[in-house]
């Protein structure tokens, strides 16, 4: 019989594990419901480009939605304000930039975990059914 995962896959699965899980939890928390349930109900006044800008919370959840998918690579462009004047200035801009790209990089660890962890499975369970079929004569 199979004496199960060599240390090896065990850390690999670790790794695989670890890569995707947290990922995964980050994207989860990332969204709409956990940013709701931080936001002051009243909304907040947002400052850029010399004005202040009233937001009522809906706008605010709006404008999270659309920032969170430009860093996810899922919209071209971050929101804008209702004329189109810029609402992140363009320290902002570049931050938001630089977190898109880390994004792309865990959102491509997150696959590779998920590759890694059905492959050291996949692995393990062909090992154990020819151990087992070597067992039973076969």
């Amino acid at each position: 019989m199979t004496r199960g995962l060599r240390l090896g896959e065990v850390a690999l699965l670790a790794a695989g594990l670890a890569a995707f899980g947290l990922v995964t939890l980050a994207l989860v928390f990332a969204g709409e419901p956990t940013f709701a349930a931080l936001t002051d109900p009243r909304g907040a006044a947002l400052r850029g480009g010399g004005t202040v800008w009233q937001v009522d919370a809906g706008t605010l959840r709006v404008i999270h939605r659309d920032a969170l998918a430009y860093v996810l690579g899922e919209a071209p462009a971050l929101p804008a304000r209702p004329d189109g004047s810029a609402i992140f200035d363009a320290n902002e801009r570049s931050h938001m930039a630089d977190v898109r790209t880390v994004f792309t990089g865990a959102r491509a660890a997150q696959l590779a975990g998920l590759i890694v962890v059905v492959a050291v499975l996949w692995i393990n369970r062909a090992r154990g059914r020819r151990a087992l079929a070597g067992a039973l004569g076969r």
